[in-house]
């Protein structure tokens, strides 16, 4: 028993790695894909009026807007996901066969 909760711990933190590694990559292309497409020209994207809120507050309103909107489609985005794949994970479950467990402890063929 204390190795089935083992494996199970160990394979939902590997699971939290993978999947916030996954999620964040995503999140990371979307928010530079939305400030190359929206922010005015000549404008770069840099991360410090990304990290820094204060340098954020201070900006041009354009390109507040075109943070903050990239932002809100990185999230999305990632939500997105999430929802395709807990949706998948539902489907798979449902379709499972279910397998009961033994009612004894012996093990068959053990005498």
């Amino acid at each position: 028993m204390g190795v089935v909760s083992a494996l199970q711990t160990f394979f939902r933190n590997l699971g939290g790695a993978i999947g916030l590694a996954v999620y964040s990559t995503v999140f990371t292309a979307e928010v530079k894909r939305g400030l190359v497409q929206r922010l005015p020209a000549g404008q770069s994207p840099t991360l410090k009026i990304i990290r820094d809120p204060k340098s954020l507050r201070a900006a041009a309103a354009p390109i507040r807007v075109a943070v903050q909107r990239s932002i809100t489609d990185g999230v999305s985005t990632v939500f997105h996901i999430a929802i395709g794949i807990a949706l998948f994970a539902f489907v798979v479950s449902i379709v499972m066969p279910e397998i009961p467990m033994r009612r004894t402890l012996e093990v068959p063929g053990s005498e």
